[in-house]
């Protein structure tokens, strides 16, 4: 498991960088670049977002989500960057939050299931 999380940290580590350049040049968004941030974002998940930390990555991913409707982009041309970069670091940030989420509602149901 320990190589395994070792790509999984690499993922995540080139998934933000992605989502910062593409935000800073917004003529590099295109569809398959949000694809790529989207694989990346699962890959992060399913390897990084496990045991005790799970609720600290799902309230992290909740106040991103608050972060990017405050509405940086109305600013200036620096403040819709900012929006950029923080919409493109959401697209990475859901898959991940959804596969945590997902596993703490599996452990949930496997906690309260009768035996």
């Amino acid at each position: 498991m320990g190589m395994l999380k070792k790509y999984g940290g690499y993922a995540l580590l080139v998934a933000i960088a992605l989502a910062v350049v593409v935000g800073l040049i917004p003529s590099l968004e295109r569809d398959w670049m949000r694809v790529v941030l989207v694989i990346l974002g699962l890959v992060a998940g399913l390897v990084n977002v496990v045991g005790e930390h799970r609720t600290e990555f799902l309230m992290a991913t909740i106040a991103l989500m608050l972060v990017g409707s405050a509405g940086l982009g109305s600013i200036t041309s620096l403040g819709e960057a900012i929006a950029r970069i923080v919409a493109n670091i959401q697209i990475v940030a859901a898959p991940a939050a959804l596969v945590g989420a997902l596993a703490i509602i599996i452990t949930t149901a496997r906690e309260k299931s009768p035996r």
